[in-house]
């Protein structure tokens, strides 16, 4: 994606590998694509090199772009922290709520909440979030959108930006949203303890599972001799039915409901005899 001369659905390379996502009435495009590598030229000469878990493309009816946003992969705290001040550096981005996200995130674990900070100076915009990345092991991604939402070519355009955009510290030309530490994670690593549990409660009870993991047979399995012996012919009433914990109904004390309300009644029809008598 080179974004150093103009912002169009023709400056992405590999277009055609994205689904065309929706198509809205006014013509404008959303694409998607997931698993790719991709770089991207800003106007300042700042470079994104990364590998993404998903890449969102918006596009206006006139195939100009709306916005790009880019979802790195998942990495543990540690990581995610040092690659978020890595990206704030190289976009002159202040760390102050980088930095007092930190310590709640690790109060927090899995359960802290995201944080985000954003560029408006710069063209296009740019706006950078650290996200739940829904894994338990490594539970954060950084999410990178940048948009092309002020077009006022007197103030923001690839030309504005080439002068005006904040240049790149050295050492920080490209950048990436992947871990520092150049280790990748598997989202599946979080389900490794799980599974290894399971695999020996499979074993201890006799259990197989089949490739979706369904259970194909084990100890829910009827023996072959129960399985195969006939139903009896004996119809079963639903007054043959007796359950263990059956109480009697307590008509004795509908009986002395009765007896109190013709007590009561006769009390107040003898009173009213006696007001009504000159």
């Amino acid at each position: 994606m080179d974004f150093r001369d103009s912002h169009t659905l023709k400056d992405i390379v590999g277009l055609e590998i994205m689904k065309l996502f929706e198509t809205s009435k006014n013509g404008e495009r959303s694409y998607y694509g997931k698993n790719l590598e991709i770089l991207v030229f800003l106007p300042s000469g700042q470079q994104i090199q990364t590998e993404t878990q998903s890449l969102k493309v918006q596009s206006n009816a006139d195939g100009s772009l709306k916005y790009v946003q880019i979802l790195g992969p998942v990495m543990p705290l540690t990581e995610v922290y040092e690659a978020g001040k890595t990206l704030y550096d190289a976009f002159g981005i202040s760390t102050q709520r980088l930095e007092k996200w930190h310590p709640k995130a690790e109060a927090a674990g899995h359960d802290a909440e995201s944080v985000s900070n954003a560029q408006a100076n710069y063209y296009p915009h740019v706006f950078i979030e650290i996200v739940d990345s829904m894994n338990r092991m490594y539970p954060w991604s950084i999410s990178m959108s940048l948009g092309w939402i002020d077009e006022d070519p007197e103030r923001h355009s690839e030309a504005w930006g080439r002068e005006n955009n904040p240049k790149p510290p050295p050492g920080l030309e490209v950048v990436s949203l992947e871990p520092p530490s150049g280790k990748t994670y598997d989202r599946a690593d979080a389900w490794v303890e799980a599974n290894r549990r399971q695999e020996e409660l499979d074993k201890k009870l006799g259990q197989v599972r089949g490739p979706d993991g369904q259970l194909i047979s084990g100890s829910q399995d009827l023996p072959k001799e129960r399985a195969e012996k006939p139903r009896s012919s004996v119809a079963v009433k639903p007054t043959d039915v007796i359950t263990e914990k059956s109480v009697p109904f307590p008509w004795w004390l509908i009986a002395s409901f009765v007896v109190i309300f013709v007590l009561v009644l006769a009390g107040w029809l003898k009173a009213r005899k006696s007001k009504s008598t000159p």
